[in-house]
């Protein structure tokens, strides 16, 4: 089965080692590339089940995350959230200002 490197983006060389055991991740592995740091991994090495490996290398609309960029992308997501929600209280604090002073 053609891996995720090959099908998904274009392997420059035939010799990334993976992010977990720092064996070589050939063109005719398992391997899956964290969409974040661009680092390839063994499907098996991150525990990733043949099923969901094949549906992985099926779509370019599933993005994967290593386990370090899933952690720091969920850091960052909640912190954009927050500051969203501070961003929309000053609005509403700017909006009722303006019509009080109207």
């Amino acid at each position: 089965m053609a891996s995720r490197k090959s099908s998904y983006k274009e392997q420059e060389k035939d010799g990334d080692k993976c992010g977990q055991c720092s064996k070589v991740v050939g063109s005719k592995d398992n391997g899956i590339g964290c969409d974040i740091c661009e680092r390839w991994f063994h499907a098996a090495c991150v525990d990733m089940s043949e099923e969901v490996y094949k549906v992985a290398c099926q779509s370019e609309l599933l993005h994967w995350f290593c386990g370090s960029c899933n952690a720091a992308a969920l850091k960052t997501l909640k912190a954009v959230s927050r500051l969203h929600d501070k961003v929309e209280k000053i609005e509403e604090s700017m909006a009722n200002m303006q019509r009080d002073t109207e």
